[in-house]
């Protein structure tokens, strides 16, 4: 019988925040470190995996102490402590694709900074896999990747063909990462338990042991001891310690040309919980977040290239790329982790948008849009209201169709405004809401001041090439089309009309063909006793249902059209003691539903604005159409 060879690989997965916050885990990291380091200093391990993502040696770097960090940098020169590929291991659902590809392009260069980078598509602990991971990280010269979540296969060797066509090599995790027998006092028959549970699914006689798990150390006991202790007499098996990269390499070389193959997002759940449900835990981060990602991918950076910056904020970009990727770290993203950590969260999305307001102030200083000098500069006086505007597309295509922007005039109110492009040409737009207020300034050589005046929210209907802007001037005007408030509870343009229904809900009819969508937005609750990653209805679960309260507020204009109701919730204020039912208190929920109808679009736009008095309970939007869906498309119309 040929000898099994089991590599060992030393590593600990890093959560920076979860169960605990930040600061706390990084205490953790701290200890967890001194005894790694002491382990390779002593020869007990050889290398040890920082779990694929620099910015857990970041962290660890800004915060201890310098004789540790003199030899963290030693160690990581001799590539003894192995880092990368990623920047942090992100949760590939809940973030955009651009995102992916720059945490592994900040992650590559921040661990060849450091001394060593690993060319291993190491995932093994993100809650599924998107079908243009093997694309991406073909990209990046990584020809294989280790996955546990998310595959359903009954061997552990595979070919993933990502939904481009892109294949790359695949080592299935099939009882996870989380393994560390030898950290226990019974380790060799741990070891065994393990070996019997991964063989019958493995292909070659090249085993793989990553040893160690969330936040954890080796054990005081000496490693290399006790695997010479389990291989001491053994004609079956031996371990041996090794790195990823060496490991794949000879498995690669050893195994079958024709392997099966898994095609395309990999979302199985009968192997490992892929945990779905994050997808909608604390929505208010996920908002957050793609505000986040829109503004830096779609204003910030391409503002800045057409900009003639004398001085490209390089450092302070990259800066917010790392915030923005720290955000999506698969436990924190997911809203799965304790309310510190969330808090933290909120806080963090706020300094990226200070940040990113602050880069596109200096894209537009230095093509001549705004001032911030008071003294001896020619053009707009920094105190100068928004009387001249911009309107920026950045994306590659024309864009055609309403804007709403929000803008700042001095003085009295105006009953109407005009706008009127660089050709002369008049626009219209619809004032949708005006408010009294004051606009705030501080130049940089003078006094701070305020202005009086007005704040219209403002739709408008222009027509912009791709990567282009145009200049835009606006006037008042002391008559206007007015806003017509009505009784009726429909609003319609030449394709669609909207009726509200009495039970809540909206009904929707395309014009040309008379088809009718009926029941949509229902808001509905139900009572969640699961945890913060999974949903669970209660045994005798309570299903509350949204009501109108008073009149719908219509509004008319020939150009735009809106709906606003009010509905109310009356629910459970949370499950009782025993988690299986209803407590015996009810509250009261409730929100104000927008619905808002342009002329010459095929698109209804609704925002909802909502108070939530409830605990313990998953609170939903439905929008049945009576089709299955077989394709969607995020961000776009369709």
């Amino acid at each position: 019988m040929s000898k099994k060879i089991c590599s060992v690989v030393f590593q600990t997965h890093w959560d920076r925040e979860w169960y605990l916050p930040f600061e706390t885990f990084r205490v953790r990291l701290i200890r967890v470190m001194e005894r790694v380091v002491s382990a390779l200093e002593n020869n007990e391990l050889e290398s040890f995996l920082f779990d694929g993502q620099v910015v857990a040696a970041e962290d660890l770097l800004e915060a201890c102490e310098p004789e540790l960090a003199e030899k963290l940098h030693r160690l990581m020169q001799e590539g003894r402590l192995v880092l990368g590929p990623w920047y942090v291991m992100a949760d590939e659902f809940l973030c955009g694709g651009e995102s992916l590809i720059r945490n592994l392009e900040i992650g590559r260069k921040l661990a060849n900074s450091l001394g060593n980078y690993q060319q291993v598509g190491y995932l093994p602990d993100t809650f599924g896999h998107i079908g243009q991971m093997p694309q991406i990280l073909s990209g990046f010269n990584i020809n294989n990747t280790v996955l546990w979540r998310g595959i359903d296969a009954n061997q552990s060797e595979l070919r993933w063909k990502g939904v481009d066509g892109t294949e790359i090599f695949t080592l299935f995790l099939t009882e996870g990462y989380y393994q560390h027998p030898l950290n226990t006092d019974n380790f060799a028959d741990n070891i065994d338990v393990y070996l019997n549970k991964i063989t019958e699914r493995a292909t070659t006689d090249e085993l793989l042991l990553t040893q160690g798990g969330d936040h954890l150390r080796p054990a005081q006991g000496n490693m290399q001891e006790r695997i010479a202790e389990f291989n001491h007499g053994r004609d079956d098996i031996e371990l041996k310690q090794s790195d990823l990269a060496t490991y794949l390499e000879t498995l690669q070389a050893k195994c079958d040309d024709a392997l099966p193959s898994v095609e395309g997002e990999l979302r199985g759940n009968d192997r490992a919980f892929v945990l779905p449900d994050v997808l909608s835990t604390r929505r208010y981060l996920k908002a957050l977040n793609q505000e986040a990602e829109d503004t830096l991918t779609r204003k910030v950076e391409p503002l800045l290239a057409m900009a003639p910056v004398e001085n490209y904020p390089n450092r302070l970009l990259e800066q917010s790329w790392k915030t923005l990727l720290t955000q999506h770290a698969h436990d924190s993203i997911c809203g799965c982790s304790v309310d510190e950590v969330h808090r933290e969260m909120e806080t963090r999305y706020e300094k990226l948008a200070q940040r990113s307001q602050a880069m596109m102030d200096m894209a537009l200083l230095s093509l001549g849009c705004i001032t911030d000098e008071v003294n001896g500069q020619s053009g707009p006086s920094p105190f100068a209201d928004h009387s001249a505007i911009s309107l920026f597309n950045p994306n590659p295509k024309a864009f055609d169709g309403w804007v709403t922007e929000r803008i700042f005039v001095a003085g009295d109110e105006a009953y109407g405004l005009q706008i009127k492009d660089e050709q002369g040409e008049i626009l219209t737009p619809v004032i949708i809401k005006t408010e009294p207020g004051f606009n705030f300034e501080s130049p940089i050589d003078d006094f701070p001041d305020r202005i009086e005046g007005h704040w219209y929210k403002i739709a408008l209907q222009v027509q912009i090439e791709g990567l282009s802007y145009c200049a835009l001037n606006v006037e008042k005007l002391e008559t206007a089309s007015p806003i017509m408030a009505r009784s009726a509870a429909v609003i319609a343009n030449d394709t669609l009309t909207v009726e509200w229904c009495s039970n809540a809900t909206l009904t929707v009819t395309i014009n040309q063909t008379g088809e009718t969508f009926d029941g949509l937005g229902r808001i509905e609750s139900s009572l969640d006793c699961g945890d913060s990653y999974n949903y669970a209805p209660a045994m005798n679960d309570r299903l509350s249902v949204a009501k109108l309260v008073g009149p719908v507020q219509t509004r008319q204009h020939t150009d735009f059209s809106e709906m606003v109701a009010r509905v109310e919730l009356i629910q459970p204020s949370e499950l009782s003691l025993d988690r299986r039912s209803a407590s015996g208190v009810d509250v009261r929920s409730y929100g104000e539903i927008t619905v808002t109808l342009m002329r010459d679009t095929d698109y209804i736009d609704v925002a909802i604005n909502w108070t939530n008095n409830a605990k313990d309970h998953r609170l939903s939007m439905h929008f049945p159409t009576g089709e299955k869906l077989e394709v969607n498309a995020s961000g776009q119309r369709i």
